[in-house]
Parts: structure tokens; C-alpha cells; sequence
């Protein structure tokens, strides 16, 4: 930094600072010899390419290639290679899932498993009612512990099936079909165990029917109030000494044990006598949780093996076949069915249908 003076009329001298550098905050002059140099140390116009003073990309060389542009399609097509643009998308999906859950019946044929609360509400129950079963789903289920024998147990209570017995006769007007709405329900595992006792007069005069299901039927109704629906369903009333069933009744029914129908999709462990009888077997089938997802049919599916109850298998409805008379039906925890002596005790694991009376 320098400073010179400069005079001024008559009155003397005024000082001037010049700059010997480049500053970008500095007003004042700068020395000839550094802007020189400042300049001297730039590119040479002539050394550089013509795009540096044009701007223009056709004066670029060795060009990227560019793509041709990408037409993005605003609507769905069958045939179009292109992309699609998201919203479409999105609103194509929106609508077949709308589609789907719009459906009443699609319901008992997806398989969901969702925890819906530690009670039925309002809105699910009016769900139920209406037949529409919004947000109600195979394999959902409610967790609402029940107290047997002085033992609180937490119960996974499933949806098995919807309207399951709807077309059935009346449980009121026996002119009439069933029309009430309903879901079928099941509990993850067997409640508590009891012997089936007799079978001569079928599973109707059985132990397990007679009186066995009473502690059953007092925690359903208490965990389900004003909400467990009488149904009629055929159930096997005489079996002869091979132990084939000789003769099916008509019955209302509340809470009951599963037949082999409504587990395994079909007789395992009977012998049918007649055409009238296999038609009985056959109604209604298998419950759509056990064919969508079999580990159910387990009395208890996930960890550990033997709940709280203590039973090793869960009974049957069905008498099983054999000539002396003293085997029942039952499924084991594997899954397999079995068979179980009259005497020994298997687990109650029951289904009965809920909705408004």
C-alpha cells in the first residue's frame, strides 16, 4: 500500500491511498502493475473453446447422448410400454380394494388375523347385523379373558366363518330360512377338558352335550352378552353296535362342539349309513379359517403346546367309528385328528355364532 498526495488549488496537498493488492472490500485505487498482473494470469480468449464466449451447446463437443423424451401415460393400457404416472396407479389399486371390501362374502374368503379390542363394539356389531361385516375379517379376533374352574385364562376368541348358517331352518319359524346375520366364533384353545362319556344315543345323549358344555356356555355368554345366536344344525341322535350312525336329528343349538365337517373338511373317523346321513355330514363344510389358515385347526396353534387348560386334544361331535363303542372323535395339537376313549378326557374348544338377536 502506497500513499501519494495530491494538491489541491492554493491549499495544499491531499493524501490517496492505492492498493497494491486486490481486495474485494477496498475502494481504493489499485496499482497499474497488479491489475496487469491480475489480468496476465487469466485465460487467453484465443486458447479457449467457442462455446466459453457463445454459451451455446451446439459449440460443445463430445456431446452426451440424450434420450428421446419419455412419455409418462395417464391412464392404464393393455398394450402401452410406458410408465405410468403414480396417481393413476394408486387409484387403479384404491379401487379393486374398494371392490373387494364392498363384497360381503369376499370377507370369509381373506384370511386377515387382526387384534380387533378386548371387547365387540358397538360399531362391529352393527357390522354383524348388517351383513356387511365392515372391517371384519376371517381370522381376526377379539382377546377377552374368562374365568373356569377359579382359572383366568386369556382367550383369543377368532372369527371362523360369516353366515355360515344362514339358509338353515329357523330356529323361530321353522317355515323359514335363517336370515340373521352372524359370525362364527372359536377360541384359540380348548376352554377346559371333560369326558365325552356314552355315545349309543350319538353326540345329542353324550356327557359332553348333556352337561359338559355348561361351564362353556356360562363364560361365552358372560365374555359375549345378548350376542350368542340359536341355530338349527343336524346332529347324530343313534349309532348301532359297529358304531355307524343310524339316524340325525334336527337340533337348536347355542354352543357346541365341532364336527369333523367343520374342521377337516371331512369325515376322518365315521361311517356314514345312509345317504341321509352323508347329506347331514355334509352341511355347510369346512370353516373357511380352517381351510384359508389349517394351523388353527390345532386347539393352539402358536407356543406353548398344551395351554392352559391342560388338554393334549380337543373333542369332536362325531362318534368315531368302531365296533365296541367307546371311541370318540378328537384333534390333536398337531393337528392330526385322533381318536380318544369315552372315559378320557379331551379339551372343549366349542363354536357358536354371534350377532343381534
Amino acid at each position: 500500500m502506497n500513499e501519494i498526495k495530491v494538491r489541491v488549488g492554493t491549499g495544499g496537498t491531499v493524501p490517496i491511498i492505492v492498493d497494491d493488492e486486490l481486495s474485494l472490500t477496498s475502494e481504493n485505487p489499485v496499482q497499474n502493475k497488479v491489475i496487469t498482473a491480475a489480468l496476465g494470469s487469466k485465460a487467453n480468449s484465443a486458447d479457449l473453446a467457442a462455446v466459453a464466449s457463445s454459451g451455446s451447446y451446439n459449440d460443445l463437443t463430445d456431446k452426451p447422448a440424450i434420450p428421446a423424451p419419455v412419455t409418462v401415460d395417464a391412464a392404464l393400457s393393455a398394450i402401452s410400454e410406458n410408465p405410468v404416472q403414480n396417481k393413476v396407479i394408486t387409484a387403479a389399486l384404491a379401487s379393486i380394494s374398494e371392490w373387494i371390501t364392498s363384497v360381503p362374502e369376499m370377507h370369509r374368503n381373506i384370511y386377515r388375523g387382526k387384534y380387533l379390542g378386548n371387547s365387540v363394539s358397538a360399531a362391529q356389531l352393527a357390522a354383524i347385523a348388517d351383513g356387511s361385516f365392515d372391517d371384519l375379517y376371517v381370522g381376526d379376533y377379539w382377546t377377552i379373558p374368562v374365568t373356569i374352574d377359579n382359572v383366568e385364562q386369556s382367550v383369543n376368541w377368532r372369527i371362523a366363518d360369516m353366515d355360515y348358517f344362514v339358509g338353515y331352518r329357523d330356529t323361530v319359524d321353522t317355515t323359514k330360512r335363517m336370515t340373521a346375520h352372524h359370525l362364527v366364533i372359536v377360541p384359540d384353545t380348548a376352554l377346559y377338558t371333560s369326558q365325552p362319556g356314552g355315545r349309543s344315543n350319538g353326540y345329542n345323549g353324550s356327557d359332553i352335550r348333556t352337561s359338559g358344555l355348561d361351564k362353556a356356555k356360562t363364560a361365552i355368554n358372560a365374555v359375549f352378552p345378548d350376542m350368542v345366536l340359536p341355530h338349527k344344525n343336524y346332529i347324530s341322535t343313534a349309532i348301532d353296535s359297529n358304531g355307524t350312525v343310524t339316524r340325525c336329528e334336527e337340533q337348536t343349538c347355542t354352543i357346541e362342539l365341532m364336527s369333523q365337517v367343520m374342521v377337516f373338511g371331512f369325515n376322518r373317523f365315521q361311517n356314514l349309513a345312509n345317504i341321509q346321513e352323508n347329506i347331514y355330514y355334509s352341511l355347510g363344510g369346512q370353516f373357511a379359517l380352517f381351510s384359508l389358515c389349517p394351523k388353527w385347526k390345532s386347539h393352539n396353534a402358536e407356543e406353548p403346546i398344551i395351554p392352559t387348560s391342560g388338554a393334549v386334544m380337543y373333542l369332536i361331535q362325531d362318534p368315531c367309528y368302531s365296533v365296541n363303542l367307546q371311541y370318540w372323535t378328537a384333534v390333536w395339537t398337531t393337528t392330526y385328528g385322533a381318536v380318544n376313549y369315552n372315559t378320557n378326557k379331551g379339551g372343549v374348544r366349542p363354536y357358536f355364532i354371534i350377532g343381534t338377536r
